[in-house]
């Protein structure tokens, strides 16, 4: 009875439930239409491969973009521990506001994305958010180890059958091997 608890059990990552909606959200929206929350991604990105003067500007850039979002607290529960969860600010006649056109449905949307993002950074997550290295993928997925470059199995094996220099690689490595460890038996 055990075992089969066990195996029906999927196995979750650290972070993995907090980049869900953001990695829905970035393969779902069209980049050109929310440019000004990918320059803050993208931001991040490059901000882990730079030196220390680059990451100052980069990090002046991150900030100068999230100063376009404002958030506010919603408390959702009260216990012991309050449950606050920060959502992206809006008039309090947010239906008004929408009808009138004062305000626009992608920039609230936007504002959870970011705060999706926020919550991944403070965990020192952001490194495992990628994008497939497939190139006729590319869709973003979150990492469960660091190491990992493609979000499915299917797309890795596809990578490996289209490259031509992983594939001679692959044979130099296997025909050594026979060599060494095979052929003398």
């Amino acid at each position: 009875m055990r075992d089969k608890q066990a195996k029906s059990k999927k196995r979750t990552y650290f972070g993995e439930s907090i980049a869900k909606p953001l990695v829905q959200w970035l393969n779902t929206v069209d980049v050109r239409a929310h440019f000004d929350v990918f320059k803050v991604f993208d931001s991040s990105a490059r901000y882990y491969s730079s030196g220390s003067s680059g990451r100052r500007i980069l990090k002046d850039r991150a900030n100068a973009a999230l100063s376009e979002f404002k958030f506010a607290p919603l408390i959702e529960g009260i216990n012991e521990a309050w449950d606050i969860r920060w959502i992206p600010s809006a008039p309090h006649d947010l239906d008004a506001a929408l009808s009138e056109g004062r305000i626009d449905t992608a920039r609230v949307i936007d504002g959870e994305a970011v705060y999706q993002w926020l919550k991944l950074a403070e965990l020192g997550l952001l490194p495992r958010l990628k994008r497939c290295a497939y190139p006729k993928c590319r869709k973003f997925f979150f990492a469960k180890f660091t190491h990992a470059s493609f979000h499915s199995v299917k797309c890795r094996d596809a990578e490996a059958k289209e490259n031509t220099i992983r594939r001679e690689n692959r044979r130099a490595y296997e025909r050594r091997y026979y060599r060494e460890n095979l052929s003398k038996a």
